[in-house]
């Protein structure tokens, strides 16, 4: 890491926010340009489709409340305009908690005069006016953000997992991040149970639903998995009147998920009749949740999506194999669907290879996992389609899944992130994903149905995604803070030129 000041970064490692992304093509852009860390935040849940989203990291949310941990981003831009004043205010006040100290605010006028409104209202915010220039009959207004930066340094963390060492997903996830941390200069001890954790730590805990909610107080960083089953049930309730009332034949489906689904729904209805207590218990602590919607129906004000900080850098491939040849991977559930991806290479005649593990979460999840996973092995296995039952290490899956063009995915919707496609991202090919909230959080390419996919399809769809990692949002929620980082000010003046021309104003 260079010293502070004393070097500027390449402008296009710069971290880039459009806060009202849907329908405005500035951002694929400047992916076209070879700008990495491209962010889209936006009320229309349409975002999700736009341009090149395997490369751009899209959220569903309000840019004036947005999901970002302080001191996450170095330029936001806004260039549709907010017209209301109190609007304005609040955006302004939400960019300079995102945007990092000497971070960068774009906003456009219509006018001069309404440029000057604007001058005096970003100024009362203790903003300095940095970049002023004209397109499109916009005046386009680049504020500096100049802040006192938190100097705590995170030097040693705890992680909490109940399948710790178990050679399982989340165990897998958790020894990945622990190498990650480290590298960093981050000490981390790892437990089972949080009892055995020194408290005074910043803690992650792995998947709630495994702890409950009687937390010990002090300073945690809670992975709030699916976070308060009560707040999840009723969303899905809703969801799911709505579905049947215009089309009643989604009750057949969604009869067949809830049974496909059958331990979690009892969970859930055992756990809707908790008392809003809950919500006061969460709200004590730091909080990851990976849901805007459920986090906003649990009334949690304090909280970041913070994506699964990945297994690790994409391995580096100079060219895909020749062969078409799908891999996929994942827990023995059915939720999964992984007959369907055997069923999908037999129809286009072409290899696979699935590695299926066998959750230990408990004796019955693993009696459950175990039966699933064998029966898949009876089935299927074959000379083209390779079904290995059981754990596998780090060094032998990538032995295993080589010879891979393309990864596969067709879980059921459900609101939280996969563990598996972040893996299957680790091997630098594409991962296709049927449409749902993992793989849009994933930014995984995705189909309605597997039907969709065909040899043609394979062949045209070959470049790897552009994965969020996640790690950046963690460090900045544990506010370890990099040594301050400058750009060299002709290239932001040249990026918010190149923003005002190419945004598409509506």
């Amino acid at each position: 890491m260079q010293e502070s000041g004393k070097v500027a970064r390449d402008i296009k490692e710069i971290y880039i926010l459009d806060a009202s992304a849907f329908g405005n093509s500035a951002l694929a852009d400047l992916s076209e340009l070879g700008y990495r860390h491209l962010y889209g935040i936006d009320l229309n849940q349409e975002v999700y489709n736009m341009p090149y989203y395997t490369r751009i990291k899209y959220s569903y949310g309000d840019m004036l409340n947005t999901h970002f941990p302080d001191n996450m981003l170095d330029f936001v831009y806004n260039v549709k305009g907010i017209r209301k004043a109190s609007d304005l205010k609040r955006f302004i006040g939400e960019s300079k908690r995102i945007l990092d100290n000497n971070g960068y605010l774009l906003l456009t006028a219509r006018s001069k005069k309404e440029a000057e409104e604007i001058i005096n209202k970003v100024v009362a915010q203790k903003v300095k006016l940095f970049y002023t220039t004209e397109a499109k009959n916009l005046i386009g207004l680049c504020f500096k953000v100049t802040k006192s930066s938190s100097t705590k340094r995170v030097r040693e963390l705890n992680i909490i997992a109940e399948s710790l060492n178990q050679k399982e997903g989340v165990d897998t996830y958790v020894q990945s991040l622990k190498k990650i941390l480290e590298k960093e200069g981050i000490t981390t001890n790892l437990y089972k149970r949080y009892e055995e954790a020194d408290r005074s730590k910043d803690t992650i805990i792995e998947y709630v639903p495994a702890f409950g909610l009687d937390f010990p107080k002090g300073n945690y960083l809670i992975d709030v998995h699916q976070t308060v089953s009560k707040s999840r049930f009723w969303i899905e309730m809703k969801e799911i009147a709505k579905k049947i009332i215009s089309n009643p034949r989604e009750l057949v489906g969604i009869v067949r998920l809830i049974l496909s689904n059958l331990t979690y729904t009892m969970l859930i209805f055992k756990r809707a009749g908790k008392s809003d207590n809950e919500t006061e218990i969460l709200q004590k602590h730091k909080l990851i949740v990976r849901s805007r919607e459920i986090a906003e129906s649990s009334k949690l004000k304090n909280y970041v999506i913070m994506p699964l900080a990945a297994f690790g850098k994409p391995m580096k491939r100079k060219e895909a194999p020749k062969e078409l040849h799908l891999g996929a991977m994942g827990f023995a559930r059915r939720s999964k669907n992984f007959d369907k991806i055997c069923e999908l290479a037999k129809r286009l005649g072409i290899k696979a290879t699935l590695s299926i593990s066998i959750s230990k979460a408990d004796e019955a999840t693993e009696k459950a996992t175990s039966y699933i996973a064998n029966d898949l092995y009876k089935r299927y296995n074959s000379n083209k389609i390779k079904i290995l039952v059981g754990f596998q290490s780090d060094e032998k899956m990538k032995e295993i899944f080589a010879k891979c063009s393309h990864f596969i995915s067709a879980a059921n919707d459900g609101m939280f992130q996969s563990g598996s496609i972040r893996y299957m991202m680790k091997f630098g090919r594409p991962v296709i994903s049927t449409d749902n909230y993992q793989a849009r959080e994933a930014q995984s390419y995705r189909v309605k149905k597997l039907e969709e996919i065909t040899v043609g399809y394979l062949r045209k769809t070959t470049e790897p995604v552009n994965l969020d990692d996640g790690f950046r949002y963690l460090i900045k929620i544990l506010h370890y803070d990099y040594p301050a980082e400058q750009f060299k000010e002709e290239k932001i003046k040249n990026l918010v030129n190149l923003l005002m021309e190419k945004c598409i104003i509506k």
